[in-house]
């Protein structure tokens, strides 16, 4: 077999998220007559034996992951932009079902600001018990402030008219001033380092706890912890690392090389934001998480986020939640953080149906007991084949636009109860081929029902190329 290092090569953008530690330890490793010229890799795309070599001298596994990875790339030859209505089919990959589609196309985002506007428009009295927390994977939501003027003519059929709603943007305190800069002022939003446990960090990580890696990382998160109690930095951790005596120096250069990564995504500080500021009774807040889609721990990042998140809103309901009861046995009323509504895009990535991330028991937790403490949770996919089985039996409430993929059918199939005794692919072929239409399946009702979406209200940021590209706001 001949390689062809001209195609199936890492696009070189990836050199704008990661950089090794050390170009010219890598050029000796490799045998290089000017071990510095290594650094002239930044202006190609690597292939793919290139970059794994790299990330193994580099100690990277994510990079070393993405490497060895099935994805076959190929550049994009021509992106041609079509007015008017058109049958749209989404492309189907045999075997693992795969598909690509534009949000607004499968409806689901699009969808989820309606619930949120809904909430928005409750009645006074019951609103100001409620509030809506966004967690935003492609930066869409920041818009729900502006009225929807684009469609407006559509709104006035539905006997409605644009309007912005009051919500709260939050987005990492590293890209405040690049919101600032485009006229739009949104609150920082960091998380308390020293609550996130030695296990969110291996999620993140991708370490096996029981490797040499793994035991030395949670060496030095007990050893920070003993130090410095709950509040702690990652330079703290990096410290503890360094001065483990019981560790190789390979391993610990590796974990050093992890945590100042970590430190660069803008997250984490000795004091984090307080639940409390980010969601508010009667208001939306959006936590935008765009941002670290082009860090090498993409997703693992953001389910550390949603994952401490799920933990600190839990313990502040369970707590409300005796202060109400408290309340209605003598008459004194005391100050609580609303009962919420957590919508999650993107929820397969959290709560996958195979592997774990560092969100994937916060959240289980939140939808086995979260109704007590009043926490309900709304998992918007495109994948429900690919999410996990217990988020989908402890279901309510199921909506569902137009799937094609087998898996996603069968998915929906398996939850589906007797008294519903209609084929799934017949309701689904019996739809109205029209934009919005969706299934809803009702557990408590136990009734099956076909429904219209309505339009956006608020200003739906996804319609513009950039959400077809998987772009947030800002370029890199």
């Amino acid at each position: 077999m001949v390689i062809n290092t001209n195609i199936d090569t890492v696009p070189k953008e990836l050199w704008e998220m990661y950089r090794p530690q050390n170009w010219a330890a890598i050029g000796r490793e490799v045998g290089l007559s000017f071990p510095k010229s290594m650094r002239e890799s930044i202006h190609y795309s690597p292939s793919r034996q290139k970059l794994a070599q790299i990330a193994r001298i580099d100690g990277s596994h994510a990079i070393e992951v993405l490497a060895k990875s099935d994805i076959f790339w190929d550049e994009i030859a021509l992106v041609e932009i079509l007015e008017g209505e058109f049958t749209v089919c989404d492309i189907g990959v045999p075997g693992v079902h795969n598909f690509a589609a534009n949000d607004i196309i499968v409806h689901n985002s699009y969808t989820a600001g309606i619930f949120a506007e809904e909430m928005a428009l409750l009645p006074k009295d019951i609103k100001e018990n409620i509030a809506a927390l966004m967690i935003d994977t492609m930066g869409i939501y920041w818009s729900m402030r502006n009225p929807n003027e684009q469609q407006r003519n559509m709104l006035r059929d539905w006997g409605l008219k644009p309007t912005g709603f009051d919500t709260l943007l939050f987005v990492p305190s590293k890209y405040v001033s690049r919101y600032e800069e485009v006229g739009i002022k949104p609150m920082p939003f960091t998380l308390p380092c020293g609550e996130l446990t030695s296990m969110d960090w291996l999620l993140a990580f991708g370490l096996d706890m029981m490797s040499e890696h793994g035991i030395a990382l949670e060496r030095a998160v007990k050893e920070t912890t003993k130090k410095h109690g709950k509040v702690f930095s990652i330079d703290d951790i990096v410290s503890s690392i360094e001065s483990d005596k019981r560790s190789e120096k390979k391993v610990k250069d590796a974990l050093t090389n992890r945590f100042l990564t970590a430190k660069d995504w803008g997250i984490f500080e000795k004091v984090g934001t307080p639940v409390k500021n980010i969601f508010q009774a009667g208001k939306i807040s959006v936590i935008d998480v765009s941002h670290f889609m082009r860090v090498s721990a993409s997703w693992s990042v953001r389910s550390m986020i949603v994952g401490l998140l799920s933990r600190k809103i839990f313990d502040e309901r369970i707590m409300a939640r005796k202060a109400e009861e408290f309340e209605a046995m003598t008459g004194e009323k005391k100050k609580t953080v609303p009962m919420v509504w957590i919508m999650i895009d993107e929820a397969h990535q959290f709560l996958p149906k195979e592997g774990e991330t560092a969100a994937t028991h916060p959240l289980l937790t939140l939808i086995k007991e979260g109704r007590q403490p009043g926490i309900s949770i709304l998992l918007i996919t495109q994948r429900p084949g690919v999410l996990h089985p217990d988020a989908l039996a402890q279901s309510d409430l199921i909506l569902s636009h137009r799937l094609t993929s087998k898996a996603d059918i069968e998915a929906l199939r398996s939850i589906m109860q007797t008294y519903v005794l209609e084929d799934i692919n017949e309701l689904i072929n019996a739809m109205p081929r029209k934009k919005g239409t969706a299934l809803i399946l009702d557990d408590n009702s136990e009734r099956l029902f076909t429904l219209q979406v309505r339009p956006r209200m608020s200003w739906h940021a996804g319609g513009s190329p950039a959400a077809i590209r998987e772009k947030s706001l800002f370029e890199e």
